[in-house]
């Protein structure tokens, strides 16, 4: 099964306007620990969440972050094409960019991915078609592949919102593919 848990909350940042170098403000959350059934990631049962978004202070009015609408737990069956894509929207009307970047554990620092299972930033799912087989549209965020094999597979996605062609903010979510 899985379990989804919403957290929100309002947090007035503007006590803090001159607290801060530049112009970005980076929003994180940590929360150890990871599922050791993770096969993609080395030693994940000892890795932390984490997770960030980055606001540009300096936008008026004041910009909002993406939103997904997806759920970050998608099934798939082993030899059938896949295609998922993490449902991001953005209420400003930005424009989306995506990525997929290693995920990460505690202070925004990269986790190895299980080499020798064959996992890569190129291959964070197993799959038919090795490295580079699994495709990320960048402009619409969908995820293509065909797995392999069972198991338990961690994506972390990075959308980078531009508004008037300057990047304005991004924020980062894990989908864990099973």
């Amino acid at each position: 099964g899985v379990e989804e848990y919403t957290f929100s909350s309002i947090v007035n940042l503007g006590p803090y306007a001159n607290c801060a170098n530049g112009t970005d403000w980076t929003v994180s959350w940590t929360l150890c620990c990871r599922n050791n059934a993770i096969t993609s990631l080395q030693n994940p049962g000892n890795q932390s969440l984490y997770l960030n978004t980055i606001l540009d202070r300096t936008i008026t009015p004041c910009n909002n972050s993406p939103q997904f609408l997806t759920s970050p737990t998608p099934y798939y069956c082993l030899g059938q094409a896949i295609s998922y894509n993490p449902g991001a929207f953005d209420p400003d009307g930005d424009s989306l960019a995506y990525s997929i970047i290693q995920p990460r554990t505690t202070n925004n620092q990269a986790i190895n991915f299980n080499t020798a299972g064959g996992y890569s930033l190129a291959a964070p799912i197993h799959n038919s078609g090795g490295a580079n087989a699994v495709q990320l549209n960048p402009i619409t965020g969908t995820l293509t592949c065909v797995p392999d094999i069972q198991q338990v597979a961690v994506i972390t996605y990075r959308v980078r919102e531009y508004r008037n062609g300057v990047q304005i903010g991004a924020v980062t979510r894990d989908v864990q593919c099973v």
